[in-house]
């Protein structure tokens, strides 16, 4: 091997044991844990189509089930951008007039888990990220909201106000739940996450919960719903994100606290964590009870 460089210690022991390490261990995201049960998965590193200048026509469901999100609305269209959150791509929004729109229902009224990477440009008043309706190809569902994550209205200069999830926002059952701490700052990714049953929810970010308060009766959509993404609903352009989404994950059930947390480790791995370098050195570390223990060491050459 190239640029080799080998080193033997022998110390006696009675155990023959194998260790091999990197002293630079790379970081790479996992693969997503639990693929079943998804109603939708995008994910901007994938299946984005654009124009010529950047801006978002298609971004296609990774889930098996074709809830593609489309915006053929040329002032309408979100960008990519191809290193937006820790080197992976996000799709950016304007915060005034661009979205997407899912044309297929997606149905999570038994149970739900929804998994969302995003960052927030600025505080502004209702910066939306995802909603349920019942309006085909539009966020302004007229009162019939099935779900929606946004943050609550709030002054401009000392936040974006509380994050809320509504269940039937305008309708019946309704029921929100919602957080009383600082919302995430500007330009620090983050993790939504919001899990429900017919008789309980959990909203978390960065996998601590943050639902301080729930009010009324409703915890799931009472039907299923045609999809908008980077919108509060109903409100006009003034509920549009001004911020990015890299990734989101719809499941149509209830997932349990561990695969919660596995999915929640997968994002964390990708958008979160600090990338380590590639390492440039790598040891074996052998451990025999006849020659004791032998270390060898070696440079990355450029065959490896």
């Amino acid at each position: 091997m190239n640029n080799s460089i080998k080193t033997k210690l022998r110390l006696s022991t009675a155990a023959g044991i194998l260790f091999a390490a990197s002293l630079l261990a790379p970081a790479s995201a996992d693969t997503l844990p639990d693929s079943s049960n998804l109603e939708l998965w995008l994910n901007a590193d994938t299946g984005v189509t654009t124009t010529s200048g950047g801006a978002v026509t298609e971004w296609a469901d990774q889930s098996g089930k074709g809830n593609n999100a489309t915006q053929t609305t040329v002032g309408d269209q979100p960008t990519l951008v191809s290193d937006a959150i820790n080197g992976n791509a996000a799709i950016s929004f304007n915060g005034t007039s661009s979205y997407l729109s899912i044309l297929n229902t997606l149905n999570v009224t038994s149970g739900m888990s929804i998994f969302i990477v995003a960052e927030n440009a600025v505080d502004k008043n209702y910066n939306g990220l995802f909603v349920l309706n019942n309006s085909q190809g539009s966020p302004y569902g007229g009162g019939g909201d099935y779900f929606s994550a946004f943050y609550q209205q709030g002054s401009t200069t000392t936040g974006s106000g509380n994050l809320y999830t509504f269940a039937n926002r305008n309708g019946s059952p309704e029921g929100f739940t919602y957080e009383n701490d600082v919302p995430p700052a500007q330009g620090t990714p983050y993790v939504y996450n919001y899990n429900a049953n017919a008789t309980s929810e959990t909203m978390l970010i960065d996998n601590a919960d943050v639902g301080a308060a729930h009010g009324e009766s409703g915890y799931l959509p009472s039907a299923a719903g045609y999809g908008t993404i980077g919108d509060f609903g109903e409100i006009g352009s003034g509920g549009v994100l001004d911020g990015d989404i890299a990734e989101i994950l719809v499941y149509n059930t209830e997932l349990s606290t561990a695969d919660q947390t596995a999915v929640y480790n997968y994002l964390d791995a990708k958008y979160l964590e600090a990338a380590v370098p590639e390492p440039a050195t790598w040891i074996l570390l052998m451990v025999s009870a006849t020659v004791g223990v032998i270390v060898h060491r070696w440079r990355k050459s450029a065959r490896d």
